[in-house]
């Protein structure tokens, strides 16, 4: 193995991830922590000064602008970039490292005579909306939508609750507007194949453009790999924009469920004139985003199929109680095993401060507001407070029926020890976080009047005094937690920390993204903090 330094980081340069037109990249990890392994892109200063760089140059700027500005975007559908570090004679962006790209996928499944199934297609299709939607509500265009721009993520490898995400990548085109809807001219670039008419055409041009390359994409994901029209190379693509121009292209008639809303958003993409094509606004709401499908189903409950006799209905009742029950088991565990993470690095840290340090009180305190507000949903769940459910959960339900379906999953709880235990831990749990939450942020703020009252620590009391006062969102926390980690002077005291608190800390700073409720069926709550002797 061929491995280097450079900076906190080991790079393995005999794994290369691929050139580009500028700098190469390579799997690395931190050190310390090889099992987590990332994806280190070096760029050689050397090249970036050369007279006949200056697109290349322009290129690297737009790229590192796009994932700097998107760095604490709250979605998986992105790639996330980790650091990013200059040494004498080269610049390090570290990013996540995915396991190959949407069109690697294409030819692998080719090669195996096999395609996605409709639900896959439409899921796809979901994530990568997802990442376009945070493009554009940050005002970015991307303008080389394409299947080797979209990376795929394999999570929980080899479990059952295996799965695959889809991320959007490459902003080496992307350019900020300041109204995506405002044709400009703005230069040309992209991959021809996927480009929409207005940029080949060399008009001006919207974000619009966008929806016509994801629209390219999208019909290969539904039609097995295939461009519209069936077009290979740029001069049928040619002949293809001619006759979309003078009619609206058609796409070939899908069959089995929910062809018809696939063909439809394809259509509606794939329009020659952009001021005719799907706003983003109509694309992000249409009907095959907001369907209820079965792969998808994050309701805790089930509806019953009028068509069953009566016994079979019986049946199905009873597994439909399991199944919700269950479910609510593995909400509330994951919920306690968050709090449960952030309470011991925040003893921890307690522990460590022998002498005030305005800083780790600061990263204790946020730390400890994400536990407690963690503890505090799955207490909500127990005892059907609706105003304390977690988001999604408050926002995706039924809201009568989930708290009668809560409140029978309680009465029936008391017959199950392992349940009833669980059930203990947390309102434990609960009470003894809301006290010790409440007695550390009176200790916080008698130190932190100590020190001087800079601009940085006065949003920062303000935050704390808004948590003891009203409801906090997590992810603003996560926010604010990984933008004081990232401050040189506190990164090289946490690097003090045993090694074992520094992977705790890094998993607290994206809590909410890396075990997105939203995909709670897919968690192990073992993977967020596992508890021994218990």
């Amino acid at each position: 193995m061929i491995t280097e330094e450079r900076g906190d980081y080991i790079v393995k340069f005999d794994k290369l991830l691929g050139k580009g037109s500028f700098g190469s990249a390579f799997v690395c990890y931190r050190k310390g922590n090889p099992n987590e392994e990332l994806c280190m892109k070096i760029i050689k200063k050397i090249e970036m000064n050369d007279s006949d760089q200056d697109f290349k140059k322009k290129q690297l700027k737009a790229e590192i602008n796009a994932i700097s500005e998107l760095k604490f975007a709250d979605c998986e559908n992105l790639v996330k970039m980790i650091d990013m570090f200059e040494l004498p004679q080269e610049l390090c962006i570290i990013m996540e490292l995915c396991d190959y790209d949407l069109y690697q996928e294409y030819n692998q499944l080719k090669q195996q005579q096999q395609w996605f199934s409709r639900l896959e297609q439409i899921d796809i299709i979901r994530q990568i909306l997802k990442g376009a939607k945070i493009l554009i509500e940050n005002k970015f265009v991307h303008r080389d939508i394409k299947p080797q721009n979209i990376l795929v993520k394999i999570v929980n490898k080899g479990k059952n609750n295996q799965r695959k995400i889809y991320k959007l990548a490459d902003f080496g085109f992307a350019r900020t507007l300041d109204d995506i809807y405002k044709k400009a001219d703005l230069t040309r670039v992209g991959t021809f194949l996927y480009c929409a008419p207005e940029i080949i055409r060399a008009q001006n041009f919207s974000a619009k453009c966008d929806i016509f390359s994801y629209g390219v994409v999208f019909h290969q994901i539904v039609y097995k790999g295939q461009f519209p029209d069936y077009y290979t190379n740029q001069q049928q693509m040619q002949k293809f924009l001619t006759k979309i121009e003078q009619q609206p292209y058609m796409c070939e008639k899908l069959q089995g469920d929910h062809g018809n809303l696939l063909t439809d958003l394809i259509q509606n993409m794939l329009l020659f004139n952009q001021d005719n094509r799907i706003s983003f606004e109509r694309l992000l709401s249409h009907q095959i985003v907001t369907l209820s499908l079965p792969m998808q189903q994050d309701s805790l409950f089930i509806q019953f199929d009028k068509k069953f006799n009566q016994q079979e209905m019986e049946r199905q009742k009873l597994e439909n109680k399991d199944n919700k029950y269950s479910k609510i088991d593995q909400l509330i565990d994951i919920f306690y095993r968050k709090s449960i993470l952030c309470k011991s690095v925040v003893n921890y840290i307690k522990k460590e401060i022998i002498v005030p340090n305005i800083e780790l009180l600061i990263i204790q305190q946020l730390i400890q507001i994400i536990g407690y507000e963690e503890i505090k949903f799955g207490f909500a769940m127990l005892h059907s407070i609706v105003s304390d459910l977690q988001p999604f959960i408050r926002n995706n339900h039924d809201i009568p029926l989930l708290i009668n379906i809560l409140q029978k999953y309680f009465e029936d709880s008391k017959t199950n020890q392992i349940r009833s235990k669980l059930h203990q831990k947390v309102k434990e749990e609960f009470y003894n976080q809301l006290k010790n939450s409440q007695n550390d942020y009176n200790t916080f703020i008698l130190k932190i009047k100590q020190y001087p009252n800079n601009n940085q620590i006065k949003d920062i009391i303000q935050f704390m005094e808004d948590s003891q006062q009203q409801k906090i969102e997590i992810n603003r926390c996560c926010l604010l937690l990984e933008e004081w980690i990232n401050n040189q002077k506190i990164s090289q005291q946490i690097k003090k920390f045993e090694q074992k608190i520094q992977q705790y800390i890094q998993i607290i700073k994206k809590i909410e993204t890396k075990f997105d409720i939203a995909n709670y069926y897919f968690i192990n709550p073992n993977d967020i903090f596992e508890i021994n002797n218990e």
